[in-house]
């Protein structure tokens, strides 16, 4: 009876060690509540569990892109591009081990972005469109079209992206994109109705603002001779 109490005793600790799942559950906790360093610490005690677990790999790839972001909304430009290049360490990783799992080729997509590598971009952001639809991978890839002169298939996914939402704010992007193509009444159109949906305040100043050159004077009244 002491032999078996004493291997459970010693087999305890095992069965209380949580999974690689649920470290990475605690990480993306962790991450929701701003704790950074922590929610890293929790994937890559999850990697070291599970070498092969992409949902890890991927967690950390979020941390990372996440801090890469705010270090370039602070100016420090090389140091948000030297952790976007570890996220997209992390993402391919995540993608080797789960190739069906489209939020890794967008979250991929979205590094290469920030890096400014457009055509890579865009090959992670279409292919993650091909395994689901997402509005915010339509509005990425709009993005990635704007930033290459290519603003009719931009517009194409402001549309898709606006269509799958109904995010106003979208359209003001479009609107955007039918001026670069001079086609004005097209993004009057589009401002209005950002005035009329968007339920941003800032947004719909920025569309007002935008709105006020494209509006057309008032014709003047004729005088009799």
């Amino acid at each position: 009876m002491l032999k078996l109490l004493l291997v459970l005793c010693l087999l305890a600790p095992a069965w209380a060690r949580p999974s690689a799942h649920e470290l990475c559950k605690q990480g993306d906790t962790l991450l929701s509540q701003g704790k950074a360093k922590e929610s890293r610490q929790k994937f890559e005690e999850a990697i070291r569990l599970d070498p092969r677990c992409a949902e890890a790999f991927a967690g950390r790839g979020i941390q990372l892109s996440m801090e890469a972001n705010e270090l370039l909304r602070k100016g420090d430009q090389k140091g948000g591009n030297q952790l976007h290049l570890q996220a997209i360490q992390d993402f391919s990783n995540a993608i080797r081990l789960a190739p069906k799992e489209p939020i890794s080729w967008a979250n991929r997509g979205n590094s290469y972005f920030r890096l400014n590598k457009f055509p890579q971009a865009l090959s992670d952001l279409s292919q993650s469109l091909s395994l689901k639809s997402s509005d915010m991978s339509f509005a990425a890839r709009a993005r990635c079209y704007t930033k290459m002169g290519q603003e009719a298939k931009a517009i194409a996914d402001y549309t898709q992206a606006y269509k799958l939402s109904k995010n106003a704010n979208f359209l003001f992007n479009r609107a955007d994109c039918y001026l670069k193509m001079h086609q004005p009444d097209k993004a009057k159109a589009d401002y209005e109705r950002v005035i009329r949906e968007s339920k941003d305040a800032s947004v719909v100043d920025w569309a007002k603002a935008n709105l006020k050159p494209l509006q057309t004077p008032a014709s003047s009244p004729s005088k009799s001779r």
